[in-house]
C-alpha cells in the first residue's frame, strides 16, 4: 500500500478515477462545488496523495459531457426496442427565476421491462404556453428518435410564491382612494424583463419576515427610478394595470417610514450582544416617525402617510392612561 501511494498515479488509473468521480457527482446530484472543499481534499490526500483532483471546469466541460454522450447511447439503444412511450414535463423555476422544462420518459422495454429515465432539461425563457411547451416537447422527442411512439404527455407544473407591490387600499395612510391594486408577479419573463430593465431582480417574499416584504416594495420603486417606463414591459401590469403616481408617492413615504425598522430588525437578529442598543435604537425610531421638521428631517416628504407616521408614534409611545 505504501509504494502504491508513494508513485505517481498512472494516467490510465487517473482517467478512470476522474470517470468515477464525476459519476459519484452526477448519480448523488452532489454540487460540483464540492471538488475544492478541503474535508473532501483531505480524505483523497490520505487514499491517494498523487493523484491530482480535476479542476471544476474539467469536471463540468470535458467529463460529465462524456459520460452523458456514452449514456445517451444506451439510452437510444433502450428506446428503440420500446414500441410506446409516455413523456412528463415538469415545469418549474429556479429561486433566481429562470425558467427551465424537464423531460422524462417512461415505457416497457421489448422483454417486459420497465424503463423510465430523465431525457433533457431546457431552458424556458418564454411564457409557458401550450404552444411553446409543445414546440420544446417536440425537439426533445426528435432527439431522442421517439417520433411516433409517444402516446401520452403529462405535465407537471411546480408554482413559484407571487410577489406583489400592493394592493394598495384607501384608508389611514393615503389621502384618497387609491386603485386599481397591481401585482408584480414573481414570473420568469417578469424577471428577466426587470433584470434586463434596471439589472437587478425583485427579493422572493418570506412569509415569516416582514422586511422581506419591505425589500420587495423598496426594489420596485428602485426599479421605477431607474426606468420610469418600467410598468408598461411588466406582463403583470398590462394584466392587472399600473401604480398610479398617489400610489407610487404613498409607496415611497411608506419606504421611508419603514427603513429605521429594517435597520433596527436586521441589528437585533444579529448574534453579537444587542441589549447595549435598545436605547439608541428605541430614541431613534421615536424621531423617524415624528412629523415636526425639526427632529426628522424626512417629515417634509411625508404627506400621504401622516396617519401611518402618526400611528407609528402612537404606538411606539405605549397607551396613555
Amino acid at each position: 500500500m505504501k509504494n502504491f501511494l508513494a508513485t505517481k498515479v498512472p494516467k490510465d488509473t487517473q482517467m478512470k478515477i476522474d470517470i468515477l468521480l464525476a459519476e459519484m457527482i452526477v448519480m448523488d446530484n452532489l454540487p460540483l462545488t464540492v471538488l475544492p472543499r478541503d474535508g473532501f481534499w483531505r480524505i483523497f490526500s490520505f487514499i491517494a496523495p498523487t493523484y491530482n483532483i480535476p479542476s471544476y471546469e474539467k469536471i463540468r466541460d470535458t467529463i460529465i459531457p462524456s459520460i452523458y454522450a456514452r449514456t445517451a447511447v444506451v439510452v437510444k439503444t433502450v428506446l428503440k426496442s420500446c414500441d410506446v412511450v409516455t413523456i412528463m414535463l415538469d415545469l418549474w423555476s429556479s429561486n433566481s427565476m429562470v425558467g427551465f422544462m424537464g423531460v422524462s420518459c417512461s415505457s416497457v422495454t421489448a422483454d417486459y421491462v420497465p424503463f423510465t429515465c430523465f431525457l433533457n432539461m431546457k431552458e424556458m425563457p418564454s411564457n409557458h404556453t401550450a404552444e411553446a411547451i409543445l414546440s420544446e416537447s417536440e425537439c426533445v422527442v426528435s432527439d431522442w428518435e421517439l417520433n411516433g411512439k409517444v402516446v401520452v404527455f403529462i405535465k407537471w407544473v411546480l408554482f413559484r410564491p407571487v410577489l406583489f407591490a400592493g394592493p394598495i387600499s384607501s384608508g389611514p395612510i393615503s389621502t384618497g382612494p387609491i386603485s386599481p391594486p397591481i401585482g408584480v408577479r414573481r414570473s420568469v419573463v417578469d424577471t428577466k424583463v426587470l433584470l434586463d430593465s434596471v439589472g437587478f431582480k425583485i427579493p422572493m417574499m418570506n412569509l415569516t419576515r416582514w422586511n422581506s416584504q419591505f425589500l420587495m416594495v423598496k426594489h420596485f420603486l428602485n426599479g421605477i427610478d431607474i426606468d420610469t417606463a418600467l410598468q408598461s414591459k411588466l406582463n403583470a401590469c398590462k394584466a392587472h394595470g399600473s401604480l398610479s403616481s398617489l400610489q407610487l408617492k404613498c409607496l415611497k413615504e411608506f419606504v421611508t417610514l419603514l427603513e429605521p425598522f429594517k435597520i433596527a430588525t436586521d441589528v437585533f437578529q444579529k448574534d453579537t450582544e444587542t441589549i447595549g442598543l435598545v436605547i439608541p435604537f428605541y430614541l431613534d425610531l421615536v424621531n423617524q416617525c415624528s412629523l415636526d421638521p425639526r427632529v426628522n428631517q424626512e417629515a417634509k416628504f411625508i404627506t400621504s402617510c401622516k396617519c401611518m407616521a402618526e400611528e407609528l408614534s402612537r404606538i411606539r409611545a405605549g397607551p396613555k392612561n
